[in-house]
């Protein structure tokens, strides 16, 4: 039997006492087996995190597109992620010096992404990939089903 991990609830999946899920960016553990159940109905579901939503808002810096990898400049505004540690992900598009949100931890969608579930999501220059960078190596999250990353930024590493 395979438990079902840190994927987004779905109306038509089976579910089994043990699988977690996230639904309206929390998430839950299955308490009862069924099919169907909406979390958070308290019968089936049970609230395993707070913090999924964990958004902060920020300025640009520069234009960034919905979905970006960015990092935090010297000044408090945030740039697409080439070569500073990447603290998130945008929710939508950004313009110069126009407020949004980023998701610092937990799930973000976005509709033009086509990710294969379960697989890490790296930031290369500046871009969102599950290629495994050959420079620097730094995991963003993981794709938890084909647009949606839940977001933990990792600490980066630079290969030599």
């Amino acid at each position: 039997m395979a438990f079902i991990f840190n994927k987004n609830w779905d109306v038509a999946k089976a579910y089994v006492v043990g699988d977690n899920v996230i639904s309206v960016s929390k998430q839950y553990v299955c308490t009862a087996s069924h099919t169907g159940e909406t979390p958070p109905n308290a019968s089936y579901w049970k609230q395993i995190s707070k913090w999924l939503d964990n958004t902060k808002t920020f300025v640009a810096s520069a234009a960034i597109p919905a979905g970006s990898p960015v990092s935090v400049t010297s000044n408090g505004k945030i740039v697409v992620s080439v070569s500073g540690p990447t603290i998130g992900v945008t929710v939508q598009d950004l313009a110069l010096d126009e407020s949004g949100a980023v998701v610092v931890f937990g799930n973000v969608e976005n509709g033009g992404w086509d990710w294969d579930e379960e697989l890490p999501v790296w930031v290369d220059e500046g871009d969102l990939t599950q290629v495994v960078p050959t420079t620097v190596l730094q995991q963003v999250g993981v794709a938890v089903s084909p647009t949606s990353i839940l977001v933990n930024p990792q600490h980066s590493i630079t290969l030599l």
